[in-house]
């Protein structure tokens, strides 16, 4: 059996990155490149790690999930929300020697996304290439905004 050291104050930082987790994900703040998703202990859920960027006429989502397959993805788009579904499967059990680390999520996750700009659901393409799912989704043609001059009279 493996020995583990015990920190008394681990289970207040992993309790405090849910809640920085949480507060993140109600007021659609972005999360520091430097936060890692893991799963809660408590609660069982994981969310993977997404990078988020916008072109002049698209989104780009970039997902994290290595070890999942692909007829276990779930892609949506409802309105302006995106909704990444999916399932990974453990391989094999180890049956003999103990865990030196064991970090790797195992079980269903979902993660989704508000975007504040109307989307084009028709034109969005998706990808999966080596642990990555890539999203690319068109914004609106009527969302573009038109500047006038304003004259002074």
């Amino acid at each position: 059996m493996a020995i583990i050291k015990w920190s008394p104050f681990k289970e207040f930082t992993d309790l405090k990155r849910e809640m920085d987790s949480l507060f993140d994900e109600f007021f659609g703040r972005r999360t520091l490149p430097s936060r890692r998703a893991k799963p809660s202990r408590a609660s069982g859920v994981y969310f993977p790690p997404v990078d988020v960027y916008e072109k002049t006429d698209e989104i780009v989502i970039k997902v994290g999930i290595p070890g999942v397959k692909k007829e276990d993805l779930e892609v949506t788009l409802l309105e302006n929300t995106l909704t990444v579904k999916g399932q990974r499967s453990k391989d094999a059990e180890v049956r003999e020697g103990d865990y030196y680390y064991l970090e790797q999520h195992y079980g269903s996750f979902s993660r989704s996304i508000t975007f504040p700009v109307e989307l084009d659901p028709e034109g969005m393409k998706a990808s999966y290439k080596d642990g990555v799912l890539e999203i690319i989704i068109p914004k609106s043609k009527k969302e573009k905004r038109r500047e006038i001059e304003v004259r002074v009279s």
